[in-house]
């Protein structure tokens, strides 16, 4: 009889490990929908190709707290994704893939942490929901597959609330806490600090920490955001202040706009960045409010509002804008469904049905307070699975499975970097591109005060190359004489004018 008891005990405990592991395989299936093909268009010039030359000067300087672009400091946003990227071009090559694996990545690993999130703070279910979800959110996934820091603003966000998450009942995960907070901070500034109402709303009332606890992470957090901040205001005072927090960290806010205005537009951008999802999404954000005295259900509904309300008092929102939310959609959606559902069952199990049982003869299985939790839970992962494949559906040919496409501007510049210590002008708003596939300097006539192309010909006394197109060529009275013929694309021309 003992054996028989051990025997089932460890055969329901090999079967949870089952379960768990059979959930992390899942999870790893989505990887196709980050790094297949992730290499095999050029970059887009703003912005993937203009961080990646960021990142590129990074390993070019040494100078990892003051970055640069074109010989002129650079501060939009903090250097995370910039290192990152810098650290794949190093042990990996400088390339497409390479210059998008640190986003793709951060990306793939956002799908684990809101699993965990799901998992600890509502069942295992929810998370499982919630990571389908994330992983099928249309421009979740577009963007993580492009050089841009919206995919990993996202993940260091969700490691942030998994931390505290788990710091709440255990102050060994208080300095991770600090740690996730630091580099969501360097990743981007004021966004990013919005991981701080979050943490207060985990730890209120459960955050078993002592005051040295609590010093030391705040002093692992400072150690890990201050230098970048205090070194670029050291070097750039009032004009670091300026254009990091105000012009870029807080765009639009301030000037006049129409609230109405930017409410449908911010609802727009979030329909149409998680698509399929974002009717079940804000229907079940709307009925959590029903058990927002659960401390994990208000957390939920701050985190959206949070990320979500300066948009709308600012008319220059996009659609990247809203990336953090698209975690919150899956994990109201699961935990209303999963919380109404197991509620419901309840209540039928214990109004409803042992008034039927004797008229029905009803078998006792019925009445297992499991059933109601089981029962919702196939209810939710079926229609997960079921809008999930349809999403996957319409975006996989859209930016996953696209042919090879390789830029005229690109395969120009490329072949502008073979001829070295000539210049090359452009004709074209593309300097990034230009930039990161030539390696050289880059004069863009729109930034030569009083040139066009007939002036660049007549004035510039030393040889150089041209990247224009044939018509403008012809429009200026070019002779075909003056100039050789390098390469070309299309209409696109690279030419090579000697002195």
């Amino acid at each position: 009889m003992v054996l028989a008891k051990a025997i089932k005990k460890k055969f329901r405990k090999n079967e949870i490990d089952l379960i768990e592991i059979s959930i992390w395989l899942v999870l790893l299936a989505t990887a196709p929908l980050f790094f297949y093909k992730l290499g095999n268009t050029t970059l887009i010039s703003w912005d993937e190709a203009w961080y990646a030359e960021i990142a590129r000067n990074i390993l070019k300087t040494g100078d990892f707290l003051k970055l640069s672009w074109i010989d002129k400091p650079y501060f939009d946003h903090p250097p995370t994704g910039f290192w990152a990227e810098a650290i794949s071009f190093k042990f990996f090559g400088v390339n497409e893939f390479t210059a998008r694996f640190p986003q793709a990545l951060a990306g793939f690993l956002s799908v684990f942490l809101v699993y965990l999130i799901g998992k600890n703070l509502f069942h295992r279910v929810v998370g499982v929901s919630a990571a389908i979800i994330l992983a099928t959110s249309a421009w979740f996934v577009f963007r993580a597959r492009s050089g841009n820091l919206d995919a990993m603003l996202v993940f260091f966000l969700l490691a942030t609330v998994y931390c505290a998450v788990k710091a709440a009942t255990n102050p060994r995960w208080l300095n991770l806490t600090a740690i996730s907070a630091g580099f969501l901070v360097l990743t981007k500034s004021v966004i990013g600090v919005g991981f701080i109402p979050l943490v207060l709303i985990i730890f209120w009332r459960s955050a078993p920490f002592s005051i040295f606890q609590v010093l030391t992470s705040l002093a692992i957090f400072l150690i890990i955001v201050m230098p970048w901040y205090l070194t670029n205001y050291s070097a750039y005072g009032e004009t670091f202040v300026k254009q990091h927090f105000f012009r870029v960290g807080l765009p639009g806010v301030g000037e006049s706009s129409d609230f109405g205005t930017n409410l449908n537009l911010m609802l727009f951008y979030l329909h149409m960045g998680v698509r399929k999802w974002y009717y079940p999404g804000i229907f079940a954000l709307l009925g959590n409010l029903a058990f927002l005295r659960q401390k994990r259900i208000l957390l939920l509904i701050v985190w959206f509002i949070v990320f979500f309300s300066p948009f709308i008092s600012s008319q220059k929102g996009h659609i990247w804008h809203l990336l953090p939310l698209h975690p919150v959609v899956g994990l109201v959606f699961g935990a209303f469904v999963f919380l109404a559902g197991s509620n419901l069952g309840s209540f039928f199990q214990t109004r409803v049905l042992p008034k039927l049982k004797p008229v029905f003869h009803l078998p006792n299985f019925i009445f297992s307070k499991e059933l109601a939790k089981t029962l919702t839970s196939f209810l939710l992962l079926g229609f997960t699975v079921v809008i999930a494949a349809k999403q996957i559906q319409i975006f996989y040919p859209e930016f996953i499975n696209r042919p090879d496409f390789k830029s005229d501007d690109a395969v120009l510049s490329a072949a502008a970097s073979e001829y070295y210590g000539l210049p090359l002008y452009l004709d074209g708003d593309y300097d990034p591109t230009a930039i990161f596939y030539s390696g050289k300097k880059v004069i863009n006539l729109k930034g030569v005060s009083g040139y066009d192309v007939a002036q660049l010909f007549e004035k510039e006394k030393k040889s150089f190359l041209f990247l224009t197109k044939e018509w403008r060529l012809e429009d200026a009275a070019i002779p075909n004489n003056s100039y050789k013929l390098i390469a070309r694309r299309n209409d696109n021309m690279l030419i090579l004018v000697e002195r």
